[in-house]
């Protein structure tokens, strides 16, 4: 753990660069086919739970998942489940919007409990008060102020509601999502680079410091070609 924290605080670089145009943020109150980043990232958690534990795509070393359940106009990149550096390779569709998370909990109901909303809100948030380090590089390129693309769902939902392998999904809700995410404009064709190192600093609770490091190297191919 500290060894990739001391890697992560190495990979600040000293520029205040914007990112380039190839792989471009969109500001963290931009909608997408309708939904806010908040909205993504609940559709983004039910895509993560629509396979059952061991073969979610956060869990994949590889990015032999990277094509799992994808549909839309946004195409979902995976984060980790904070226990591992990954390296990822990626082919993507040209014209499709990139949403990952930077770092970010998801926090629902026991099994047949029902907490409050307001209450698996808070659990989500918890960690989230508390981040220490965010650094994001596009193509080599660092994306300024990450803590500002902060996005927590202000309606609870169904974490697990394309999840076939659950009997009765609406015994774990309600759900919240909490955390950092980008929404990157549609890259152009070609090959991109994705670089994420992010950590909480909050030892009184679960996860509470939990690191992300990650790469993905993203092919976005024509598919009618």
């Amino acid at each position: 753990m500290i060894s990739r924290l001391v890697c992560a605080l190495l990979y600040v670089t000293a520029t205040n660069a914007v990112a380039s145009e190839s792989m471009k943020p969109l500001p963290p109150d931009a909608r997408v086919a309708g939904k806010s980043a908040s909205e993504w990232s609940a559709a983004w958690w039910q895509w993560a739970f629509a396979q059952p534990d061991g073969l979610r795509a956060y869990q994949d070393p590889t990015g032999a998942a990277c094509t799992q359940g994808q549909q839309g106009a946004v195409w979902f990149l995976a984060g980790t489940s904070g226990s591992d550096a990954v390296k990822r390779r990626c082919a993507v569709p040209k014209g499709k919007y990139l949403f990952f998370p930077v770092i970010n909990m998801v926090n629902f109901s026991p099994r047949g409990a029902h907490l409050p909303c307001a209450e698996v809100r808070a659990g989500a948030a918890a960690n989230n008060d508390h981040l220490q380090h965010a650094i994001v590089k596009l193509d080599g390129v660092v994306v300024p102020d990450v803590a500002h693309f902060r996005a927590r769902t202000e309606k609870c939902f169904d974490v697990f509601a394309r999840a076939t392998y659950v009997e009765d999904s609406s015994a774990y809700t309600p759900a919240a999502s909490d955390g950092y995410w980008l929404m990157i404009e549609p890259p152009s064709p070609g090959h991109h680079h994705l670089s994420v190192r992010a950590n909480y600093a909050n030892p009184h609770t679960a996860y509470g410091e939990m690191i992300q490091y990650f790469d993905y190297d993203i092919d976005v191919v024509d598919p009618a070609i």
